[in-house]
């Protein structure tokens, strides 16, 4: 796999997730704890960001070549 592809499917995997917890913060009850779902959607837009930038990109790219 190369890593402009496993960007691409990482990227979707982390929106995927997001729309998840999305889903899980407006259908739940009032006394669930939406923090804890909130910090989870901060963090998972945080991953998804970084990935796209120029350090994650080169994070990336040098996992894979450990890796391959």
């Amino acid at each position: 796999m190369q890593p402009d592809e496993f960007v691409n499917l990482a990227t979707a995997l982390l929106a995927l997730a997001a729309l998840v917890v999305l889903f899980r913060i407006f259908r739940g009850d009032l006394s669930d704890n939406k923090g804890g779902l909130v910090v989870a959607l901060v963090i998972l837009g945080g991953l998804a960001y970084f990935m796209r930038t120029g350090q994650g990109r080169a994070l990336v790219d040098h996992l894979m070549g450990i890796m391959g």
